[in-house]
């Protein structure tokens, strides 16, 4: 047996910038943020008493083609990566459910891809499999994703993306301290909104802003302006001016979204919202296309643990995974 696991991902700044509507008009996307330390965990197995070919996910589907599965991850990677007769289980387990914020369905795409493959004994590196899964998502299935989710997924780590004309992506690492990493998981908190929602219609609404308004696109430039600064922030472990940063690029972000359906008119997010507005946080973003998930809280230390955890929000501590997409293949004992 063969299992992939990818980590889930925390955009810090930029969101949106990885969107072709932005980059391909010949600006220039930036992001940062991390891979953390909750997966997607696949499983792969090549039985040969089987009838059909079976794939598990919240349903179990069994098919002779992959032209015949109704879930169109899996289906549209098979018919790509898996064009030969020997039948194959596949089953896909998460940490935290889809539709949270956290780039689940790219990241699982690449992830599924990278299974495949290794199966296939085919090669592949961090910058090929984010490619095919955005290839899969967004030229074939239409979805309107963007490249940081499966990039995170794919490298791993503390990452600093540039996106521009062709699909192009550069990859940096940002090196942090070792202290500066355990204090993350002491000041960066999820706090869980209790919705989740179909991130593919939040971000229609976003990709036709971009290619439609330009006070739109103008305010997506400043959210990308924030990028360096946050970065330095980030590696001189000034989580206060980090967090001010990231605050004020959702302020953007939101007036960016308000004339939208995925605009935060929900009366759950916004309550949150103004609990949040305290002086033991330095700053908070609603993760992903807006409409539900996850917030991402940052704040002083213990202090901020505790006011979350008086007003019964359960902040879940964030650690950065540094492995990023990885696969290996168990081995049968007696």
């Amino acid at each position: 047996m063969y299992i992939a696991r990818i980590p889930l991902r925390v955009s810090l700044l930029g969101g949106g910038s990885d969107l072709p509507e932005f980059y391909e008009a010949g600006d220039i996307g930036e992001v940062i943020g991390f891979a953390i330390k909750k997966y997607i965990t696949i499983y792969a197995s090549l039985p040969i008493l089987i009838d059909k070919s079976i794939v598990k996910y919240s349903k179990t589907e069994t098919f002779d083609h992959p032209s015949e599965i109704k879930h169109p991850l899996f289906r549209e990677a098979l018919k790509i990566y898996w064009n030969n007769a020997k039948k194959i289980e596949l089953a896909s387990f998460a940490d935290i459910r889809s539709g949270t914020g956290l780039g689940s369905s790219s990241i699982f795409t690449v992830g599924l891809i990278g299974l495949l493959k290794k199966l296939n004994n085919q090669s592949f590196t961090p910058y090929s499999l984010t490619k095919d899964g955005f290839n899969i998502e967004r030229k074939i299935l239409k979805d309107p994703v963007g490249l940081q989710d499966g990039a995170y997924g794919a490298y791993g780590g503390c990452c600093h993306f540039r996106f521009s004309k062709g699909d192009k992506i550069e990859h940096a690492s940002v090196n942090l301290y070792e202290q500066d990493i355990q204090r993350i998981k002491d000041c960066f908190f999820l706090v869980f909104t209790n919705q989740s929602r179909d991130a593919n219609k939040c971000l229609q609404n976003h990709t036709s802003a971009l290619s439609l308004a330009s006070k739109k696109r103008e305010n997506q430039s400043k959210i990308v302006a924030f990028v360096q600064e946050g970065k330095k922030a980030l590696q001189n472990g000034d989580y206060e001016h980090l967090g001010n940063l990231i605050l004020e690029s959702y302020k953007l972000k939101k007036d960016l979204n308000k004339a939208n359906s995925s605009g935060n008119k929900n009366s759950v997010i916004n309550d949150i919202e103004a609990l949040l507005e305290n002086q033991s946080i330095y700053g908070y973003k609603l993760l992903g296309a807006g409409g539900g998930g996850f917030f991402l809280v940052i704040g002083k230390d213990i202090e901020c643990k505790e006011y979350l955890n008086s007003l019964g929000l359960n902040p879940i501590a964030i650690e950065i995974d540094n492995k990023g997409c990885s696969i290996f293949q168990t081995i049968a004992t007696d």
